[in-house]
């Protein structure tokens, strides 16, 4: 069965007059583009289609018909114009109803559900500017015009941490030179992201003979990396720039499952390179670690049921190419991997289980490099085992690594025999590789009276001592910061409280460490939570964060980006103070 999967470019216009605004004629054709598929196969050739207006989801009032009777179909692509070839109906009268409704049909075949026409540029503007505003003979008079892109303002709002959700942004706009007479001023912001435009104001604010003034109020921009592949799985800082690290099914290539690397154009992150594809794989990965290595991009990934952990680095700094993978084998099935880099060299923790006579068990494992390329490793250390009769462990450690005192140290969950019962523990090396003994278990916080299989935890140096983030539930859900005492980790206090609530996810928590304090960030259900300490136990006000796009148990990476904090989450990325893609266009016209 032939299915349709269109791809609009919905632009909202938002316009302002200081004394009036310029009136712009609505064009005749809508471009409409879109992709057919019939089962899992991409439609080639030429196809009719048949175009339908509807005033309602189902059923409704016929308003306008075109039809289109060859239309060229390349890799499933076409792309055609309604208002071309009308059979039905008056196009501009049918966009007059205040919900339209689009069907489409395929040689004869009406495919399903209708989608919902949006707003389009020059429709907005026309039902936002007055009748005789700005006519030809004000044209004739001399005027100015200009467009400035979004991206080049400079913003004085405030970053997540502050109490305003919005950044507001002052432009004075500088005419060429002075006009003879009061010139009438018109502008409008034309931005791609429907999310984004709903949030965005335009003022005015002052006019005059050299210039004028407006102020933009701009939403958190919660902005797509290019990257349809795959929700992040990993995100770090590479060569100075955000990247991020995704896997996808690929069901054109007979269920191949595909690795991505995926690195920012530039520092702030506001223009994305495409994803380079590192590897592929038959089986799907379990997890994946991205770091910078000796400079060069690295990740660590595990392949569900497999009993190997794997190690692949790119050949240069920017992640364009990518060397062989280094296996590292071990007798149970691997689930999670964490890599860092450890005094140059590649180092990494993962998590084993296995099923033996019934048994559940899980181990925790570090193994490092014998160089910086990790072209060689030693063999992985077991530091932690627990069998578990009554299933309490399956889900368990998720261990992460982190440095302590220049020492390689693994933070780990834990379940007791009891499921109803989880611990946080911290183990640091003993020598500078961790290749030698490790140091003795320490119990960072311990949780009773709740079933949890994985725990939300997350752990970062802060101001040179080991921390974490982590799920307390008993007596009520909350998210609780604990630093070590020390700078080796070898006590804890009971902590604080970062955020009044829970969450839900094994990687649904972020902490991060920037101008000298702790960062927090957390994906509840139908949020995003964002959180700095400021001194002592106070933390500023929590930021709502919030996208209508989140789904709960995302997860979530907090990073400092170019000074800034920024959020990867599925395949968004959200950085403190950077603005929406668009520009503001300007107009200004002397009567």
């Amino acid at each position: 069965m032939i299915q349709n999967r269109t791809s609009f470019l919905a632009i909202i216009v938002l316009s302002l007059s200081l004394f009036c605004a310029a009136q712009a004629q609505p064009p005749a054709l809508i471009n409409y583009q879109g992709r057919l598929v019939d089962g899992t196969n991409l439609v080639n050739g030429t196809v009719q289609l048949e175009l339908s207006l509807y005033d309602a989801a189902s059923g409704g009032t016929l308003l306008y018909t075109d039809l289109h009777p060859a239309v060229q179909v390349i890799d499933g692509l076409y792309d055609v114009q309604i208002g071309a070839n009308p059979t039905f109906g008056n196009l501009a009268t049918a966009l007059e109803s205040p919900q339209v409704w689009l069907e489409l049909e395929v040689d004869s075949v009406v495919l399903s559900p209708r989608e919902r026409l949006v707003s389009v540029p020059y429709a907005m503007q026309a039902g936002s500017v007055g009748a005789g505003s700005i006519g030809f003979n004000q044209l004739a008079q001399p005027y100015q015009a200009g467009r400035i892109d979004l991206r080049d303002l400079v913003t004085s709002g405030p970053s997540f941490g502050a109490l305003s959700p919005t950044l507001s942004v002052w432009r004075v706009i500088e005419f060429a030179a002075p006009f003879g007479a009061m010139p009438m001023f018109s502008a409008n912001l034309l931005i791609p992201d429907l999310v984004t435009a709903a949030d965005t104001t335009l003022t005015p604010i002052s006019t005059s003979l050299s210039n004028a003034t407006v102020n933009l109020v701009l939403p958190r921009v919660h902005q797509r990396t290019g990257d349809l592949l795959g929700a992040v799985r990993s995100a770090n800082i590479v060569d100075g720039r955000p990247a991020k690290v995704s896997w996808f099914l690929d069901v054109f290539t007979f269920g191949e499952y595909i690795l991505y690397f995926q690195i920012a154009a530039d520092a702030k992150g506001e223009q994305w390179n495409d994803p380079v594809m590192v590897l592929t794989d038959p089986k799907e990965f379990s997890s994946a670690s991205l770091a910078t290595i000796d400079g060069h991009p690295a990740i660590a990934y595990a392949i569900a049921f497999s009993n190997a952990v794997y190690y692949v680095r790119a050949l240069d700094a920017q992640g364009a190419t990518w060397g062989t993978p280094v296996q590292l084998s071990a007798s149970d099935s691997i689930v999670f991997a964490n890599l860092i880099e450890v005094n140059n060299r590649p180092a990494l923790t993962f998590e084993t289980r296995f099923n033996a006579a019934g048994v559940q068990s899980n181990s925790v494992w570090y193994a490092v490099a014998n160089d910086a390329t990790g072209a060689s490793w030693n063999p992985p250390q077991q530091l932690d085992y627990i069998v578990n009769t009554n299933s309490a462990g399956v889900g368990g450690y998720t261990p992460r690594l982190i440095m302590a005192n220049t020492l390689p140290a693994v933070v780990y969950s834990r379940h007791y025999e009891n499921p109803h019962s989880y611990s946080l523990h911290f183990r640091r090396a003993g020598a500078i590789h961790g290749t030698g003994p490790w140091g003795s278990d320490v119990t960072i916080f311990t949780n009773a009276g709740v079933l949890f299989s994985s725990v939300p935890f997350a752990v970062h140096e802060v101001d040179g001592h080991p921390a974490v983030v982590v799920l307390d539930e008993a007596p009520t859900p909350l998210v609780r910061y604990i630093r070590a005492d020390d700078a080796n980790g070898s006590s804890w206090p009971v902590g604080e409280v970062a955020m009044n609530q829970g969450v839900s996810g094994r990687d649904s928590l972020s902490l991060s460490f920037r101008s000298g304090r702790a960062e927090v960030a957390a994906i509840t259900p139908g949020q995003i939570l964002y959180r700095r300490k400021a001194t002592g136990t106070l933390w500023l006000s929590l930021r709502d964060l919030t996208h209508p796009n989140i789904s709960p148990g995302s997860i979530i990476f907090l990073r400092e980006v170019a000074g800034q904090p920024a959020i990867f989450y599925q395949d968004r990325f959200l950085r403190s103070t950077q603005v929406p893609e668009g520009s503001l266009n300007w107009m200004a016209v002397q009567p």
